[in-house]
């Protein structure tokens, strides 16, 4: 079982790793941290807009889902013209929820098929020409 305490918990994941050939080789673990840093980056980034648009009611998110205003709708506009495409009061809570529910997700399929269906992290990743050869 997983010890409790974050030194603890860091000691029991490197052991876990060296056991089985190197987590950072198991595609589903790649996969949980691009969403552990998209999803701090998407909160970030949404962070920084409702504190740039407060001073058009940017806090009052609730309310603006439902009635837009003036500052869903300049916040709507930067990421259009930044990104190309629209990220809305109520998207970026969907694109931020799902990111955090598949970090979670992804990192668990990678915990179930290390021991069972994969032994050898570096030696499959080798296999699907994932690593370089030894």
């Amino acid at each position: 079982a997983v010890p409790y305490g974050i030194v603890s918990h860091l000691d029991w994941t490197g052991a876990f790793s060296i056991t089985y050939g190197n987590l950072f080789y198991n595609p589903f673990h790649c996969l949980s941290i691009v969403f552990l840093y998209g999803s701090a980056l998407l909160f970030a980034m949404h962070g920084a807009t409702i504190l740039a648009v407060t001073r058009y009611g940017g806090e009052r998110e609730i309310e603006q889902i439902t009635d837009r205003g003036t500052a869903s709708e300049r916040a709507a506009l930067f990421w259009r013209w930044t990104m190309g495409f629209n990220a809305s009061m109520e998207s970026i809570h969907r694109w931020a929820w799902w990111f955090a529910v598949l970090t979670t997700l992804t990192g668990g399929i990678g915990i179930l098929l290390t021991g069972t269906v994969v032994s050898d992290w570096y030696g499959w990743a080798e296999v699907h020409h994932f690593a370089p050869p030894r």
